[in-house]
């Protein structure tokens, strides 16, 4: 029943339906070419689109040799597929898996090297851009993407290094130095001069305007209107950091909170958010501008997008297998010697198991063209607001009466409020006439309309 469970699930990145490989032979030859170049995958003959069993028309064995023929003659380097039939109640189909290749990118020999590479974006095949070509031709040589040597040298004193090794040696528990930084590949030593790769310039300075991460909070469950918006840029290490504390500022916590990162009594498990995070962050693609990461926080879920889809030949069933294959090998490296994540594999089934111990439902990973998004889900509608509206303006009211010049942030570090149900809280307030903001927003304070509380509670 093998065959028959991955028809019922429908096409998938690494799974094709063809009904008749003679009507356009271009179409499978493409879909061919891209599983080559992404970890591989299977085209199945004789399946419609919408999964029917229709069959091979005509002779199965002159039609599975066509395929084979036409693989062989237009498909550079050459591809060698496992090919056989398969009957379905009497039907005959054709499958062909095509494994991945070493030797990268993989072309139509009719379009050349430059418009004949194709890749497997989600249930989609596509045309590679020249900047994933680079990219495959760098996997082709065993380098990571991350690895690329940047213009200019830096000295042994480098401020950037000196910065760096003090950051991972707090983490790591043991000092790091500027050699091993080079051992690590983060820098390359070569006649006496220091280079630095784009892993180094992402963990440090970060000069790439795409690489940040951008938040926000919106209001109900749609992306209609939000009430709050960050972006964080610099190093990615720094960026981690601070896309975690965004989403615990905006989800419920517990009443008492004992440091950041040592109590794990908010709704969604602490080291669940990080994990997700910092997969996000080593395993996005670099190299080209496909936008930042984004963090999408609603009343019942929180959604986080990496640009660059699944690193090649990766697939949610490996990574629940614990399969790991990062893009970004040299980040990945750093950010497990450093104890900061697990990697895509035991990482995501490590945040499966605690949504299961908190009774949340598991996250859901999916490949949306050029990007994946893992969505972490909160508790439901019922149970999401830890207080009800009225006691959540009390706690407001009762804390800007004994501490009128301090400000929001102050008020969700000394009470079990989320940002957005302060924000909330404090909007209705001032719409009931019953709170007010005056002066600036450094020098400023709260004001209570006492009057116009004692008639709203009357």
């Amino acid at each position: 029943m093998y065959l028959e469970d991955l028809i019922a699930g429908g096409e998938t990145e690494s799974l094709e339906f063809k009904e008749c490989p003679n009507s356009d032979p271009k179409k499978y030859l493409r879909t061919a070419v891209a599983f080559a170049n992404c970890g591989g995958g299977t085209i199945l003959f004789g399946v419609g689109d919408d999964g029917g069993v229709v069959g091979i028309q005509g002779n199965v064995g002159v039609v599975r040799d066509q395929i084979v023929d036409s693989i062989f003659s237009n498909v550079f380097p050459i591809v060698y597929p496992n090919v056989y039939t398969y009957t379905i109640d009497g039907k005959n189909l054709i499958v062909m898996e095509i494994p991945a290749q070493n030797q990268l990118p993989v072309y139509l020999r009719s379009e050349g090297p430059e418009k004949g590479v194709y890749m497997r974006y989600g249930a989609s095949t596509r045309a590679a851009e020249a900047q994933d070509i680079g990219i495959l031709s760098l996997e082709s040589s065993m380098r990571s993407p991350d690895s690329i040597i940047v213009p200019g040298t830096i000295a042994t004193d480098n401020e950037q290094a000196t910065w760096l090794c003090s950051k991972l040696s707090k983490r790591k528990g043991d000092e790091v130095t500027l050699k091993d930084l080079i051992g690590l590949g983060l820098l390359e030593e070569s006649d006496g001069n220091i280079q630095r790769t784009m892993a180094f310039r992402l963990l440090t300075d970060n000069p790439y305007s795409h690489a940040v991460i951008q938040c926000a909070r919106f209001i109900g469950k749609g992306e209609m209107e939000f009430s709050d918006r960050t972006d964080y840029g610099g190093s990615i290490l720094i960026q981690a950091e601070r896309g975690v504390e965004y989403i615990l500022s905006m989800i419920g916590k517990p009443s008492k909170i004992d440091g950041l990162y040592r109590d794990d009594g908010f709704e969604i498990p602490v080291a669940a958010i990080r994990e997700i995070i910092l997969n996000a962050i080593m395993h996005r693609n670099y190299n080209t501008d496909l936008g930042p990461i984004s963090i999408a926080v609603f009343d019942d879920r929180v959604e986080v997008t990496s640009p660059g889809g699944l690193p090649r030949g990766q697939t949610y069933e490996r990574m629940l297998l614990g399969y790991s294959m990062p893009r970004n090998r040299l980040l990945a490296t750093v950010f497990k010697e450093c104890r900061l994540a697990e990697g895509w594999g035991r990482g995501i089934r490590r945040v499966n198991e605690l949504c299961d111990a908190k009774g949340l439902r598991r996250p859901s990973v999916e490949v949306l063209g050029n990007a994946v998004r893992v969505t972490l889900f909160r508790r439901s509608s019922r149970n999401v607001t830890l207080t009800s509206t009225y006691e959540n303006e009390s706690t407001v009211m009762e804390f800007f009466l004994d501490n009128p010049t301090s400000t929001i942030s102050d008020l969700c570090g000394k009470s079990a409020l989320s940002k957005h149900d302060a924000e909330v809280a404090i909007r209705s307030l001032k719409e009931k006439g019953v709170l007010k903001r005056v002066g600036s927003r450094k020098r400023g304070e709260w004001l209570i309309e006492k009057k116009v509380l004692t008639e709203t509670d009357s």
